[in-house]
This record gives structure tokens, C-alpha cells and sequence, in this order.
């Protein structure tokens, strides 16, 4: 069985982040680092790739892709904002294009890597078993919970990957179960306090242990926040990083 004891309780102000530009195909993007871990530790980055062409590919550990505007076409399919595309470890994705108000949030556990499926030897690595899962939040019905507020499930698999929407009223407590192979929560509006840190909107917070983490307690207007669940393949990270592909622009 895998298992993950590392002990993480990361905290990010996103609107603190500065964002950098980088190139693709002749077309300009912007990124920027929300979350480096290190060698072992999460990572998490934010893009905006208005009208580029993303090519198929795949990464080197289970990974959440959380769209928080805009679209991405497909090509059998369209997601818009609120959504959530998961991967496991080495799955491949793509072709898609997003559109011009496109910002989105790549989310790992372990550092994960980049491979193109055009590359011949990085496509023996593919994991033909992995799970590619998608989720709306049109597409959830909220749920009334017992001290206020709603959540919404947008997306949910057996095994343990799981992305809640949560609406809550002030003084309202969210505490998951113990994050083993690590969970990001990131307040979309109003704030929330954990462990007597203050988390305003575009807090960014990432926790994995065997333990119980400090819960989110919503503020004095309450909070709207996303809750994202890894299971056992996050416990493992098959190489790179997730700016190997990135090709920065002098600023």
C-alpha cells in the first residue's frame, strides 16, 4: 500500500505573486510560481494562455488542473470556469485551446514533470490505467450542511480524489480528514483563519500528514472556498518539474 507521512502546511497569498511571461509557439503566456516544495514537496502554478495551442501531453504525477476563467476547448468537449481536469501520474491530455479570459491553476503534490507526446521515448512512460476525471460546478447540486452554508461535489472517484465548492457563513469550520496524500483549499472569496493564520481571498493553502490539519474557520463574511483531495498516486512523482516546459521571457 502507499503511503505518505511527510508534513506539510503551506500557505500563499496569490495576489502577492508576481506574474512572469513566457512563449510558446510564437505566442506569449504568463505564469507565475504560487507553491515550490522543493524536491519532494508540492508545487503549484498559475497560467493564463489566451489562444495558444496546447499540445498533447502528460506529467509525472497526479495532477489538478482547476479552471477559474475562462474555457478550454477540447477536441471533443469544452470546459469552462468553474471546472476541474485530473490526471493521474503519466496520463496523457490534450490537444485544447484555451480562450482569452483563460487563467487556471495547476495543482501537484509532488514535483511532476512535463512530456510531450511527441516525444518517442517519453511516450513509454505513458500509464494506460491512469484516470483522466472532469467536474463542474454547473453541473453539481448544492448540498445544505449542518452548520450553514453549502458544498457542492464537482468532482469524486472511489478511491479518494475529491473537489468540493464550499459557500459557508461566518464562524463556519471545515475540517477534512486527515490529508495523507495531500489537499489544496484555496478561498475564492471573503477569508478564513487556520491554526491563527489569516487567509483572505486568494489564499492558496496546501496540507498533507497522517494528522488531522488545523481547520478553516470562515471570517466575519463568511467564505467561498475549493477544497481538492489527492489519493494514492500523488504519494509517488516519477521525475521533473512542472516548468520544465516553460520558456521564459527576458523581462
Amino acid at each position: 500500500m502507499a503511503t505518505s507521512s511527510a508534513k506539510h502546511d503551506i500557505v500563499v497569498d496569490l495576489s502577492q505573486v508576481a506574474w512572469k511571461h513566457a512563449q510558446e509557439g510564437g505566442r506569449g503566456y504568463q505564469y507565475r510560481i504560487c507553491m515550490d516544495g522543493g524536491p519532494d514537496g508540492p508545487e503549484a502554478m498559475q497560467v493564463r494562455l489566451p489562444g495558444l495551442d496546447v499540445p498533447p501531453h502528460f506529467h509525472h504525477a497526479a495532477q489538478f488542473q482547476l479552471l477559474l476563467g475562462g474555457s478550454m476547448q477540447f477536441s471533443d468537449r469544452r470546459m469552462e470556469a468553474l471546472s476541474v481536469h485530473y490526471t493521474d501520474h503519466d496520463v496523457p491530455y490534450g490537444p485544447f485551446k484555451p480562450d482569452s479570459a483563460h487563467s487556471m491553476l495547476i495543482l501537484h503534490a509532488k514535483p511532476a514533470g512535463y512530456a510531450a507526446m511527441s516525444d518517442k521515448e517519453a511516450r513509454k512512460m505513458i500509464n494506460s490505467r491512469g484516470r483522466e476525471l472532469e467536474g463542474c460546478e454547473r453541473d453539481a447540486k448544492p448540498q445544505a450542511l449542518a452548520g450553514g452554508g453549502t458544498c457542492k461535489t464537482i468532482l469524486a472517484n472511489d478511491d479518494g480524489v475529491c473537489v468540493q465548492l464550499f459557500d459557508c457563513p461566518a464562524g463556519a469550520s471545515y475540517s477534512g480528514p486527515p490529508p495523507q496524500f495531500g489537499r489544496y483549499e484555496l478561498i475564492l472569496r471573503g477569508s478564513a483563519t487556520a491554526g491563527g493564520r489569516c487567509l483572505g481571498a486568494e489564499s492558496l493553502r496546501f496540507v498533507q500528514g497522517d494528522e488531522p490539519e488545523a481547520p478553516l474557520v470562515c471570517g466575519p463574511d463568511g467564505a467561498k472556498f475549493i477544497v481538492l483531495t489527492f489519493d494514492r498516486d500523488a504519494a509517488k512523482s516519477y521525475g521533473g518539474k512542472a516548468t520544465d516546459d516553460v520558456k521564459t521571457v527576458a523581462e
